[in-house]
């Protein structure tokens, strides 16, 4: 008995002696260095600027060739861009992609016409719809105001030749930007109109509207085919000229009103994943689901 006592005690003395070495660090992970605490404080500070930056950002430039442009920057919290300019002369707008992120703290200035940096945003623009660039294109901004309504972006680096000599401040106006429709494919579900009258295709496959990654756009219509170009940003959603066959369609046919749809659309929404487009004004909506 006194032996297994003993025996007791001197593993009681020894699982203690193990608690002691593994809370002095002997045993289980080392405690961070300064340096490394230090590191990891600041990339958690990134990853919730990143999160309070994606948006959509709005300024208006003068321009050379037209009364001014606008210029639309949405950053999508997964660190894809596009950058949207429309010349304001019955022009498609430009459409670039690529990606953004976050690269350290800003610097602190005290002008008033620079306000206070808190951190610096890159954005490569790796293309537009229908050109890849050899290099891409590389704007770096300073943000202030992060995670307040007025969040503000101003490029430090830029080419003053396309941006001017100014270059470019954008004011956040939408914290929560819509998806492209950029590679969907879509069927005719209903066209509601505001005076409450609903129209449903007798087949949903013969009223489709394909969106291409490339900026092109082509659609059916019953008995007949639509194409021509759209560009859509943050929920804006803007036609080129449509080009339509001319074939006779069924008198119940939906074709005439779905047509004039798509040349007075302006806006879109993407809900519990379907598709309304609104076209107006004042007219109607068209509701999609994804094509089979």
């Amino acid at each position: 008995m006194n032996r297994t006592l003993v025996l007791l005690a001197v593993a009681l003395v020894f699982l203690g002696g193990c608690a002691a070495l593994q809370s002095a660090g002997v045993f289980g992970a080392a405690a961070p260095t300064p340096e490394e605490a230090r590191a990891a404080d600041e990339r958690a500070t990134l990853d919730k600027q990143h999160a309070e930056l994606a948006g959509a950002y709005l300024a208006q430039v003068p321009a050379a060739s037209a009364p001014r442009r606008e210029i639309i920057l949405v950053l999508y919290a997964d660190g894809t861009a596009r950058l949207h300019t429309d010349y304001r002369n019955n022009e498609m707008p430009v459409i670039e992609h690529g990606g953004w992120s976050l690269s350290s703290q800003g610097e602190e200035s005290s002008s008033a016409e620079s306000p206070v940096s808190e951190a610096t945003l890159v954005l490569l623009l790796e293309g537009s719809r229908k050109l890849v660039y050899d290099q891409p294109e590389r704007l770096v901004f300073g943000v202030s105001e992060i995670g307040q309504a007025g969040t503000q972006l101003r490029t430090v680096e830029y080419d003053p030749a396309r941006y001017g000599e100014e270059g470019l401040q954008l004011n956040r106006y939408n914290r929560d930007p819509t998806p492209t429709l950029s590679g969907t494919g879509w069927q005719l579900v209903e066209i509601q109109m505001m005076n409450d009258r609903v129209f449903v295709p007798a087949a949903a496959e013969l009223y489709t509207a394909q969106f291409g990654s490339d900026g092109s756009f082509s659609a059916r219509a019953d008995c007949n085919r639509l194409s021509g170009s759209y560009a859509d940003i943050d929920s804006q959603l803007l036609f080129g000229p449509l080009a339509s066959t001319k074939a006779l369609c069924s008198s119940e046919s939906l074709y005439q009103i779905y047509t004039d749809a798509f040349h007075a659309a302006h806006s879109y929404v993407l809900e519990a994943g379907d598709l309304y487009l609104a076209f107006g004004p004042d007219s109607g909506i068209l509701k999609f689901a994804p094509a089979q």
